[in-house]
């Protein structure tokens, strides 16, 4: 998805922005995982459909994908 900042501002008058994305992609059977960058801030965020994926499923991918991008990058998670 790459940095988003320049797409969409982190505040519109009152209403602040956290984490936007969208995607128009066709799924069907897959999963799309997507990557980004807003306000110095990295996102991973998922899309699915249902009716093929459970959501423990998708979260259990996204967990992975999460691990294999800490480690690439040498970055630790803020909680």
């Amino acid at each position: 998805m790459g940095r988003v900042d320049d797409l969409v501002a982190a505040q519109y008058g009152d209403l602040r922005v956290h984490d936007p994305w969208v995607t128009g992609e066709e799924l069907g059977t897959g999963i799309g995982a997507f990557l980004g960058t807003f306000n110095g801030e990295l996102h991973l965020s998922a899309a699915y459909n249902e009716a093929f994926h459970e959501e423990a499923e998708v979260k259990a991918f996204l967990a992975r994908v999460q691990e294999i991008v800490v480690s690439v990058l040498g970055i630790s998670l803020a909680l």
